[in-house]
């Protein structure tokens, strides 16, 4: 499978799926990719950002999820399976972007009332001009003429379109986290290193060997703002500082350039992503309305409404979960709280609120850590990289950015940490948008945690429909976890 997907162009990328009992069930019809079976049919979708290729054949590869799918139908299933998958998103991602449809629907909406009054049957240049003028409509949505598309098959529309211009959102986004990651390995190509390194040769194979040894098997790749950041983070905290720059200057203005300094590419990345979604969502809610006025003229206006109605149960295809498939999943209700928010629905500002509890667990595990080893490490870098890190909003900065940033002041937690001894904490930077972060965290918080396994409990987080759910499970598993190393710490007396 590597070796063919080796031989097209970049960006390599696959899907990974549970297999419950690994290869010994890679043949059994039980666990075929289909609906009903014991095979988990949500997966990640892998990128391939270096491999190595052994004497032995035997390959290396380092890669990095960029989001889930599930399986809509197989189409091969040996010497591996193929299949054609269909991304999902998160809830609060289609929430985010329903807005956004509605916009565009409205779009669509006036340009069948416009077609309509009109009573023009020619086509225009403009296809929003285009597509109002072949449906007609009026102006409360209902059936009208051979054309007509009912207000509740448009409607029935949004959540397909929502998602589809969260998808085209996040692929932005993703080539935005993953530029460092990708330009390290283009690097070495354009030097004339081959794709695949040869593992045969010494020089290449180590080159692989240091990525590895950077990441060191925390499993989440730092965002590309945080090395600056960090460093600026932890200069103007540094003893001397002032020795060795302008008396006029304030240490912290050091962290205020850093972000400064990100600022460009974080918004350019924010426009394309918008703009994206805006086509997605005007493409989606086209085809769709296309899709309900062609099924509306040939079955008298209801067919146009089932079309619709089919295409919006995608998202509530069957997943083959956990409970589904019939595995039992420990409860976490014994060590959650009332901060848990359960009873709350899913949201950006439900997974806020998740995160602060979510970062007091992760602080005092580590606490409890350091304590065990006897010497203080921090949190792996990309854990670091998604710590919400607040700050003033510059003069060119606005104070609605979406990164969750803002309110306190960079000067003053500089001058606190400096007082205190202690180094300025970097994390994420302001404007990148709070629910690419919050979105990262809740799959990071696996890396912290000995106790869920490559299985059943990772494939758990992959189910998940939501941000929420998945930052419950991981308050869940980490409070169990800071419970057992609270335990171990109190017998030895630490």
């Amino acid at each position: 499978m590597f070796e063919r997907l080796f031989r097209t162009p970049r960006p390599w990328r696959y899907g990974s799926l549970y297999l419950p009992e690994g290869s010994k069930n890679l043949d059994n019809p039980e666990f075929a990719l289909e609906p009903g079976t014991k095979a988990p049919l949500a997966g990640t979708l892998m990128e391939v950002l270096q491999a190595v290729r052994f004497a032995d054949g035997r390959l290396l590869v380092l890669a990095v999820g960029v989001g889930r799918f599930r399986v809509d139908q197989a189409t091969q299933s040996s010497p591996y399976w193929r299949a054609d998958v269909e991304l999902l998103v998160d809830s609060e991602e289609q929430q985010q972007f329903e807005p956004l449809t509605l916009q565009v629907l409205e779009s669509v909406q006036g340009g069948l009332v416009e077609g309509s009054s009109s009573g023009s049957g020619s086509s225009s240049s403009d296809p929003g001009t285009q597509s109002s003028s072949t449906r007609g409509g009026n102006g409360n949505g209902s059936s009208s003429g051979s054309g007509g598309i009912p207000l509740a098959a448009l409607m029935t529309a949004v959540p397909v379109a929502a998602r589809a211009a969260a998808a085209a959102s996040s692929s932005a986004w993703v080539d935005y986290e993953l530029a460092d990651a990708r330009e390290e390995s283009a690097t070495g190509e354009e030097r004339g290193l081959p794709a695949v390194i040869d593992g045969s040769k010494p020089a290449e194979a180590q080159r692989m060997g240091r990525r590895l040894a950077a990441i060191a098997g925390n499993e989440v790749l730092p965002m590309p703002f945080f090395d600056q950041l960090q460093s600026a983070a932890q200069a103007a905290a540094a003893p001397g500082i002032r020795e060795v720059i302008p008396s006029s200057t304030d240490p912290a203005s050091l962290v205020q350039s850093a972000l400064d300094a990100q600022r460009p590419v974080l918004r350019q990345t924010a426009a394309s992503a918008y703009s994206l979604a805006t086509s997605a969502a005007a493409s989606a809610i086209q085809r769709l309305t296309e899709a309900g006025s062609s099924g509306s003229s040939e079955g008298g206006g209801k067919g146009g409404l089932l079309s619709l109605e089919a295409a919006a149960t995608v998202a509530a295809a069957r997943l083959n979960t956990a409970a589904e498939r019939g595995v039992q999943v420990e409860p976490a209700e014994e060590v959650l709280g009332e901060d848990a928010l359960e009873s709350e629905p899913d949201s950006v500002a439900v997974a806020l609120r998740l995160e602060t509890a979510v970062w007091v667990e992760l602080d005092a595990i580590s606490a409890l850590a350091n304590k065990l080893r006897e010497r203080e490490l921090p949190l792996a870098a990309g854990i670091q990289s998604l710590r919400p890190m607040t700050g003033p909003s510059s003069s060119s900065s606005s104070s609605s950015s979406s990164g969750g940033g803002g309110g306190s002041s960079l000067e003053a937690a500089a001058g606190s940490a400096a007082a205190a001894g202690a180094v300025l904490q970097a994390g994420a930077h302001p404007d990148w948008p709070a629910l690419r972060r919050l979105q990262h965290l809740s799959y990071a918080v696996t890396s912290q945690l000995a106790n869920i396994s490559a299985s059943e409990g990772r494939q758990a987080f992959v189910e998940a429909p939501s941000i929420c759910a998945r930052l419950r499970l991981g308050l869940a598993a980490l409070r169990k976890h800071r419970q057992v190393l609270a335990a171990v710490v109190a017998v030895e007396g630490l």
